[in-house]
């Protein structure tokens, strides 16, 4: 997998689930100037290897980390915002090798531009100083992609590209989850989150706190227990 199919990949979540294969030819004129070929006309088909409920899940999860209330590290290096300088709906993900050849940053703006950026050497020695990817390509991606969306340039038709949304799809159901079981919350299970979930894949109501001691909130009913014990409260981190 080189950077090229990478990057192809997280376009795939940019386009929420429709995937526009890569291509450096976007013209070819002959010598009167007449065009012989185009990508709108003549360029690879898009496909749809996942719908966007699908799609919906990655994007939910690698959005966070350009948010900088929800990726305390790195989130505010990746925030990306428009000209009006309200954050964008963009998503990234860095990675870093266990011995520090290579380093990388993808990720892209919803319904706009993908970008990956690499950084190795091309003799496979290691980077100097032991350089993670969220100290260097993620920089490097940050600047690109808030230079190529917020400055006019013929791609985006000498205007600044207008931030887009990746809206909950249909298929798409949120449920309450309890933190420390990743079940379905109930009463008595402490901390909870709201997360997205394909319909029908909603995990079990939560049993891990049934016959739990200790002091915490609410419970389930007996009835709602799937061993049949009785309900005891407790706090979640109690298990």
């Amino acid at each position: 997998v080189n950077l090229t199919n990478m990057t192809q990949a997280y376009g795939v979540f940019a386009q929420q689930g429709t995937r526009h294969p890569a291509t450096a030819v976007i013209e070819i004129r002959d010598r009167d100037g007449r065009i012989v070929y185009s990508r709108e006309e003549n360029g690879p088909a898009a496909t749809t290897p996942m719908t966007p409920a699908e799609a919906y899940l990655t994007h939910w999860i690698i959005q966070g980390n350009t948010d900088p209330r929800l990726n305390l590290w790195w989130g505010a290096r990746a925030k990306l915002v428009d000209a009006n300088g309200n954050r964008r709906d963009a998503a990234a993900k860095t990675g870093t090798t266990n011995d520090f050849k290579d380093v990388t940053a993808f990720g892209y703006a919803s319904g706009s531009l993908a970008t990956g950026v690499w950084m190795g050497n091309n003799n496979q020695e290691p980077l100097a100083a032991g350089l993670f990817s969220a100290n260097g390509p993620l920089y490097l991606w940050h600047d690109f992609m808030d230079a190529a969306l917020n400055q006019p340039w013929d791609w985006n038709g000498q205007a600044p590209v207008v931030a887009e949304t990746f809206a909950q799809p249909p298929g798409i159901v949120t449920a309450s989850i309890c933190k420390f079981s990743g079940m379905a919350a109930t009463g008595g299970c402490g901390p909870t989150t709201q997360i997205p979930f394909l319909e029908g894949t909603v995990p079990p109501p939560d049993n891990v706190h049934v016959n739990k001691t200790g002091g915490g909130g609410a419970t389930p009913a007996p009835s709602a227990s799937s061993d049949g014990g009785t309900p005891v409260p407790g706090p979640c981190f109690d298990i």
